[in-house]
Protein backbone atom coordinates (compact mmCIF):
# COMPACT_ATOMS: atom_id res chain seq x y z
CA UNK A 1 0.00 0.00 0.00
CA UNK A 2 1.14 3.12 -0.52
CA UNK A 3 -0.32 6.10 1.36
CA UNK A 4 -0.80 9.53 -0.50
CA UNK A 5 -1.19 13.04 1.36
CA UNK A 6 -3.69 15.43 -0.28
CA UNK A 7 -0.73 18.18 -1.05
CA UNK A 8 1.28 15.92 -2.75
CA UNK A 9 -2.05 14.49 -4.88
CA UNK A 10 -2.13 18.02 -5.68
CA UNK A 11 1.18 18.78 -6.36
CA UNK A 12 1.22 15.85 -8.82
CA UNK A 13 -2.72 16.85 -10.59
CA UNK A 14 -1.08 20.27 -10.85
CA UNK A 15 2.66 18.95 -12.89
CA UNK A 16 0.23 17.04 -14.75
CA UNK A 17 -2.17 19.58 -16.12
CA UNK A 18 0.88 22.05 -16.57
CA UNK A 19 2.45 19.32 -18.51
CA UNK A 20 -0.91 18.45 -20.60
CA UNK A 21 -0.33 16.88 -23.95
CA UNK A 22 3.43 15.77 -22.79
CA UNK A 23 3.95 12.93 -20.04
CA UNK A 24 5.17 14.82 -16.90
CA UNK A 25 7.19 12.80 -14.13
CA UNK A 26 8.20 13.43 -10.85
CA UNK A 27 9.84 11.52 -7.64
CA UNK A 28 8.10 10.11 -4.42
CA UNK A 29 10.23 10.59 -1.11
CA UNK A 30 8.76 9.23 1.80
CA UNK A 31 9.18 6.21 4.34
CA UNK A 32 8.43 2.27 4.34
CA UNK A 33 6.43 1.08 7.57
CA UNK A 34 4.61 -1.71 8.44
CA UNK A 35 1.58 -0.76 6.91
CA UNK A 36 3.25 0.66 3.34
CA UNK A 37 4.96 3.32 1.73
CA UNK A 38 4.14 6.86 2.92
CA UNK A 39 4.72 9.63 0.78
CA UNK A 40 6.12 12.62 2.42
CA UNK A 41 7.27 14.57 -0.45
CA UNK A 42 6.18 14.43 -4.45
CA UNK A 43 8.51 16.75 -6.43
CA UNK A 44 8.65 17.34 -9.71
CA UNK A 45 11.73 16.08 -12.64
CA UNK A 46 12.12 17.64 -16.29
CA UNK A 47 11.20 15.06 -18.23
CA UNK A 48 14.22 14.33 -20.10
CA UNK A 49 13.28 12.64 -23.32
CA UNK A 50 13.52 14.69 -26.25
CA UNK A 51 11.22 12.64 -28.46
CA UNK A 52 7.64 11.20 -28.24
CA UNK A 53 7.13 13.19 -25.16
CA UNK A 54 3.40 13.11 -25.39
CA UNK A 55 3.58 8.98 -24.34
CA UNK A 56 7.43 8.62 -22.93
CA UNK A 57 9.41 9.42 -19.99
CA UNK A 58 12.73 9.58 -19.36
CA UNK A 59 14.70 9.85 -15.67
CA UNK A 60 18.19 10.50 -16.54
CA UNK A 61 20.93 8.21 -14.66
CA UNK A 62 22.31 11.66 -13.20
CA UNK A 63 18.45 13.13 -12.07
CA UNK A 64 18.28 9.37 -10.34
CA UNK A 65 21.37 9.54 -8.24
CA UNK A 66 20.46 13.11 -7.58
CA UNK A 67 17.01 12.36 -6.27
CA UNK A 68 18.75 9.36 -4.40
CA UNK A 69 20.82 11.67 -2.75
CA UNK A 70 18.53 14.21 -1.74
CA UNK A 71 16.42 11.25 -0.32
CA UNK A 72 19.14 10.14 1.72
CA UNK A 73 20.19 14.00 2.86
CA UNK A 74 16.54 14.44 4.14
CA UNK A 75 16.35 10.93 5.96
CA UNK A 76 13.39 9.76 3.49
CA UNK A 77 13.67 6.53 1.06
CA UNK A 78 12.98 7.23 -2.61
CA UNK A 79 10.07 5.43 -2.85
CA UNK A 80 9.53 5.45 -6.66
CA UNK A 81 7.92 7.05 -9.24
CA UNK A 82 5.10 9.09 -10.72
CA UNK A 83 3.79 10.76 -14.38
CA UNK A 84 1.01 11.23 -16.27
CA UNK A 85 -0.60 9.71 -19.38
CA UNK A 86 -2.16 12.68 -21.20
CA UNK A 87 -5.55 11.62 -23.02
CA UNK A 88 -4.88 7.60 -21.83
CA UNK A 89 -6.08 5.65 -18.55
CA UNK A 90 -4.00 5.47 -15.26
CA UNK A 91 -2.54 1.97 -16.56
CA UNK A 92 0.87 1.51 -17.01
CA UNK A 93 2.11 0.59 -20.60
CA UNK A 94 4.27 -2.14 -22.05
CA UNK A 95 7.00 0.41 -22.29
CA UNK A 96 6.44 1.38 -18.64
CA UNK A 97 6.61 -2.30 -18.05
CA UNK A 98 9.88 -2.85 -19.72
CA UNK A 99 11.53 -0.22 -17.87
CA UNK A 100 10.63 -0.39 -14.38
CA UNK A 101 12.62 -1.64 -11.55
CA UNK A 102 11.15 -3.39 -8.84
CA UNK A 103 10.22 -2.36 -5.28
CA UNK A 104 9.33 1.01 -6.11
CA UNK A 105 6.27 2.45 -6.58
CA UNK A 106 4.82 3.50 -10.25
CA UNK A 107 2.26 6.11 -9.77
CA UNK A 108 0.13 7.24 -13.10
CA UNK A 109 -1.81 10.24 -13.80
CA UNK A 110 -4.64 10.16 -16.28
CA UNK A 111 -4.92 13.60 -17.80
CA UNK A 112 -7.35 14.71 -20.08
CA UNK A 113 -7.74 17.91 -22.38
CA UNK A 114 -10.05 18.93 -19.32
CA UNK A 115 -7.91 17.91 -16.40
CA UNK A 116 -6.73 15.12 -14.67
CA UNK A 117 -8.81 11.76 -13.87
CA UNK A 118 -7.83 9.31 -12.08
CA UNK A 119 -4.73 7.89 -10.47
CA UNK A 120 -3.49 4.45 -9.68
CA UNK A 121 -0.26 3.27 -8.38
CA UNK A 122 1.78 -0.35 -9.47
CA UNK A 123 4.26 -2.12 -8.60
CA UNK A 124 6.57 -4.40 -10.46
CA UNK A 125 6.06 -8.03 -9.80
CA UNK A 126 9.07 -9.31 -8.57
CA UNK A 127 9.93 -11.83 -11.68
CA UNK A 128 9.92 -8.10 -13.78
CA UNK A 129 6.49 -9.82 -16.20
CA UNK A 130 3.85 -7.63 -14.67
CA UNK A 131 2.39 -4.65 -13.18
CA UNK A 132 0.58 -5.46 -9.84
CA UNK A 133 -1.70 -2.34 -8.63
CA UNK A 134 -1.13 -1.78 -5.34
CA UNK A 135 -3.63 0.12 -2.57
CA UNK A 136 -3.14 4.21 -3.08
CA UNK A 137 -5.03 5.47 -0.03
CA UNK A 138 -5.15 9.53 -0.05
CA UNK A 139 -4.90 10.73 3.18
CA UNK A 140 -4.79 14.09 5.16
CA UNK A 141 -1.18 15.37 5.32
CA UNK A 142 -1.19 15.17 9.05
CA UNK A 143 -1.54 11.93 9.20
CA UNK A 144 1.17 10.99 6.87
CA UNK A 145 3.37 13.49 9.52
CA UNK A 146 3.02 11.53 12.19
CA UNK A 147 3.24 8.05 10.63
CA UNK A 148 6.11 5.75 12.07
CA UNK A 149 9.61 5.40 11.45
CA UNK A 150 10.63 3.18 8.65
CA UNK A 151 11.08 -0.58 9.32
CA UNK A 152 14.36 0.11 7.58
CA UNK A 153 15.85 1.98 4.90
CA UNK A 154 16.52 1.51 1.39
CA UNK A 155 20.43 0.79 2.15
CA UNK A 156 19.44 -1.80 4.64
CA UNK A 157 17.36 -3.73 2.50
CA UNK A 158 19.12 -7.39 2.40
CA UNK A 159 17.65 -8.29 -0.60
CA UNK A 160 18.94 -5.71 -2.86
CA UNK A 161 22.56 -5.12 -4.11
CA UNK A 162 23.87 -1.80 -2.73
CA UNK A 163 23.73 1.47 -5.44
CA UNK A 164 20.51 -0.67 -6.76
CA UNK A 165 18.39 1.23 -8.87
CA UNK A 166 18.10 2.38 -12.55
CA UNK A 167 21.53 4.18 -12.48
CA UNK A 168 23.46 0.82 -10.88
CA UNK A 169 21.48 -1.67 -12.92
CA UNK A 170 21.90 -0.46 -16.00
CA UNK A 171 22.37 2.90 -17.34
CA UNK A 172 21.21 2.78 -20.71
CA UNK A 173 17.45 1.40 -19.17
CA UNK A 174 16.75 4.34 -17.42
CA UNK A 175 13.24 5.44 -19.57
CA UNK A 176 10.05 4.98 -17.20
Amino acid sequence: MILLPDESVEAIRLHGRQSYREEACGVLYGLVAADGKHVLRAAPMVNAREDERHRRFMVTPSDYRRAEAEASRSGMTLLGFYHSHPDHPAYPSRYDLEHAFPFFSYVILAVESDGPKEMRSFVLSEDRSEFLEETLQLVRAERVERSHQPERSAEARSDEPRGWGPAALNEERDEH
